[in-house]
């Protein structure tokens, strides 16, 4: 016996803003789509403008840049997709696989869905839908996009660059334009403009102590060069062109160097130069990065601060408070997670046999044995230039030591336990620390890592203003919080990391950061205090790094520790989890359910309570699973009203138009059930407000319900109406033949009185009433005068119309 398999030819279209050479992708979980990888995703085509309806608001969208593709799926499965913007280069070679670059792609932590089940329900409804790029679930993810196949190239001027031999030339104000030489994308930044923009024809304006970054991609590093033309800038004249230089590929060949460049004027002699600093950045080879789920920028800004261990227990060298392990080890770090520690901060850098390892310095003391046998000194090494196991196993001292004239302890055996040892590799602490504690990873040093991969969230570390306690960082961008800030905008960044004596001495650089809506962490020797640290806290610095976690911290559960046991515990209290079991061997995303097909999340709904639906949607809890009945999280929590908990599913990317079993939307259960305000809120958020469930929508929702004033009726109509319900005269007619209906017929009449002021249509309806009260009328041979019908506005109103045909099914009523 074979099995049949159900194939769906499924439409998938969206409207995005692209530029020229660019086209859209959709990408996603099976072969069809991908599997997403990128350079195997589906290319969609572009249409023309068509009126489709988007699924936000039900707007009707004009002139819209609208792509699609049809792609047939087997299965009953749901299957996750992602929508991208990309460029791509087809390979002239089988063997080889297409260029795509991709420009942006929608990054929210749960990805679209296509329902086969809800498909079948209304195929139409599917393929006429047009989504908006980067829109779904209530919220709007939408990321730059990293290196997959090509290079970048950053020119960055700075400081006092331009050095004008000719004294006129020396206080002028100077444009700058950059030009690759292979004519493509361009883009410039200063801190007074933070996102990407296209350079003028003169250029942009340089001022000393700006930071200028000039970027151009390219699949061919080895031979792009830049034009640099300087224009004369004054207030009201137009920019004079003085001058120009060159960047070739020739002076490229490291991978971050500054070159000190001439200037030649417009007479073909040399005028002046300029320093130019450049980075070129590829991508990892071998590195096959999936569109998955990307966390380059989520981040729970409603948690509470996080406590992060330095080091682990903290520094075990140089500051006042040493900590009792050393720094930097298994143990250390170990140590810092049973306290309790959020995250542990550790640094890491590579071994000479490229092995990531774990360590803080960047050279170590070695001991060696002069021609006499008593005579044992040490000599710096670079970290870099040993073997990984020749940092384990050699007899190495801090650096510090090599100023140190005691040399008693060279002697002796080294006998620590492993994890109490130096030099740990990063993959010994994935697999020793435990999961529930983060990680803050130090790399030393990184080149653009966020563009380099698009998992995980990059942060800039900063001293800020603050020059005095540590040696400040050559790149002037860790000089500033301001810079840090303009900076890791323009570089999609989470947040920065900055000194906290800077914060100290200026507050107000912590709501700065904030409203650039950025992840805030600090670091330095003034965190190792209770006082700084409640302070920071209060002031909603999201992480703050301190040694000593185990004297300062109460507790010994990260905060990840404790939201994770109390899932379990609603878990067990539900009898979705047995005693024996935790998270980690099931996971709330793992569709976990009883017979009844209700989730470890439908309980939690039910039993409003938002703290633990929370936690189960930060374990990534299935919001879309149905149970047997066909009702979603969000159902339930629409039909008791619980506005909280309804925005935490939404924003979770819930669909707010899934249907049950009985087609009932979430809209339609906070209708059934009075709940006017909820309602309003699910519309805003792109309820379908002409859906129906058995041929009843929101005005047979509205007028069941037992206690709605006539004005609450009314405001809630005309809002419908402001947001797309449509409403037609066989509809309006259809609606009011109901018995219920009769029981607010005054709220129908005032409605229609300011809606529908046309007399055939009034009277089409007064005449379906007349005909249903005289068959009820007939029925129980009731006699009953007109002033007692339930609708006595109605008659005269209509009867005001002279309509013939009404009149004469009045007198046969009476």
């Amino acid at each position: 016996m074979t099995m049949m398999s159900v194939t769906f030819e499924v439409m998938f279209r969206v409207e995005a803003e692209v530029e020229s050479g660019e086209v859209v992708c959709v990408v996603g979980d099976c072969d069809r789509l991908g599997n997403w990888d990128p350079h195997h995703a589906v290319v969609l085509s572009r249409e023309s403008s068509s009126p489709g309806q988007c699924r936000k608001n039900n707007q009707q969208m004009e002139n819209s840049d609208v792509w699609r593709k049809k792609v047939k799926l087997c299965g009953m499965k749901n299957y996750n997709y992602r929508y991208f913007v990309c460029q791509i280069i087809e390979s002239d070679s089988e063997s080889t696989e297409r260029t795509v670059k991709v420009i942006r792609w929608e990054t929210n932590i749960l990805p679209r869905v296509f329902s086969p089940a809800d498909y079948m329900k209304d195929p139409g409804k599917y393929d006429a839908e047009i989504m908006k790029f980067g829109e779904y679930g209530g919220k709007n993810h939408v990321t730059k996009g990293w290196l997959t196949d090509q290079s970048e190239i950053h020119i960055r001027i700075h400081g006092n660059p331009i050095r004008m031999w000719k004294p006129k030339y020396r206080k002028q104000t100077y444009r700058i334009k950059c030009t690759p030489l292979d004519q493509r994308y361009k883009d410039t930044l200063d801190e007074r403009q933070i996102n990407h923009c296209v350079q003028s024809e003169s250029g942009t304006i340089f001022e000393t102590g700006s930071y200028m970054i000039f970027t151009a991609e390219t699949t061919e590093p080895e031979s792009l060069g830049f034009q640099f033309d300087f224009y004369v800038n004054q207030e009201g004249v137009t920019p004079k062109h003085i001058g120009y230089c060159y960047l070739l590929p020739v002076d490229l060949k490291k991978s971050n160097d500054t070159k000190t460049v001439p200037i030649t004027g417009l007479n073909h002699k040399p005028i002046g130069q300029i320093d130019l600093d450049y980075l070129t950045v590829k991508p990892v080879p071998g590195l096959d990065l999936k569109m998955d789920v990307s966390y380059q920028n989520y981040w729970k800004f409603e948690r509470k601060s996080l406590d992060v261990g330095h080091r682990g227990m903290g520094s075990s060298y140089k500051h006042k408070k040493l900590a009792a392990v050393r720094e930097n080890t298994v143990q250390s770090l170990q140590d810092a997670a049973n306290h309790g520690a959020d995250y542990v901060e550790f640094d890491v850098q590579l071994s000479r046999d490229m092995i990531p390892v774990i360590y803080h310095d960047f050279h170590v003391a070695i001991t060696y044995r002069k021609k006499k046998r008593e005579e044992l000194e040490f000599y710096q090494a670079s970290v870099k230039d040993l073997k990984l196991s020749e940092l384990q196993s050699m007899k190495l001292a801090h650096a510090s030591r090599i100023s140190d004239n005691d040399r008693d302890d060279i002697h002796e055996d080294d006998i620590d336990p492993t994890d109490l040892q130096p030099f740990p590799a990063l993959e010994r602490v994935f697999e020793a620390v435990n999961p529930a504690t983060g990680f803050n990873v130090e790399i030393k040093y990184p080149q653009e890592k966020v563009r380099k991969q698009n998992k995980y969230p990059t942060l800039l570390l900063t001293n800020g203003e603050d020059v005095e306690k540590y040696v400040p960082y050559m790149d002037l961008r860790t000089r500033s919080i301001d810079m840090a800030i303009y900076f890791a905008t323009f570089s999609n960044l989470l947040g920065i990391d900055v000194l906290t004596s800077t914060l100290f001495r200026n507050m107000n650089k912590i709501e700065k950061v904030k409203e650039a809506k950025l992840v805030l962490f600090c670091w330095g020797e003034d965190n190792n205090d209770s006082n700084a640290i409640n302070t920071l806290k209060q002031k909603g610095v999201d992480g703050i790094i301190y040694d000593r976690i185990d004297f300062f911290k109460s507790g010994d559960k990260s905060v990840f520790q404790v939201e994770q046991e109390q899932t379990e515990r609603i878990l067990m209290s539900a009898g979705l989890l047995s005693p024996t079991d935790t998270l980690q061997n099931l996971e709330p995303s793992s569709g976990l359910e009883n017979e009844n097909g209700t989730t470890i999340l439908h309980v939690a709904v039910s039993s409003n309570n938002p703290e633990i639906v929370k936690l189960l949607l930060s374990a990534k809890a299935d919001v879309q699973k149905a149970n047997n009945q066909g009702r979603t999280p969000l159902h339930l929590a629409s039909r008791s009203g619980n506005a909280e908990i309804t925005k935490q599913l939404i924003d979770a990317g819930s669909d707010v138009n899934a249907t049950t079993n009985k087609q009932y939307t979430a809209l339609h259960e906070a209708l059934r059930n009075g709940h006017i305000g909820l309602s309003k809120y699910l519309i805003h958020e792109g309820a379908d407000v002409n859906m129906e469930a058995k041929s009843e929508g929101i005005l047979d929702f509205l007028l069941k319900s037992q206690h709605l004033d006539p004005p609450v009726f009314t405001d809630m109509m005309d809002f419908c109406l402001l947001h797309g319900y449509k409403i037609s005269r066989d509809l309006m007619t259809r609606k009011v033949q109901s018995v219920k209906a009769l029981q607010n017929c005054e709220q129908i009449q005032r409605w229609l009185q300011k809606e529908y002021e046309t007399v055939p249509l009034l009277s089409n309806i007064c005449r379906n009433l007349i005909r249903q009260q005289l068959t009820i009328r007939k029925k129980s041979r009731l006699k009953k005068s007109i002033e007692n019908l339930p609708l006595p506005f109605l008659l005269k109103d209509f009867l005001a119309f002279q309509d013939e045909e009404c009149e004469s099914l009045l007198k046969l009523t009476f």
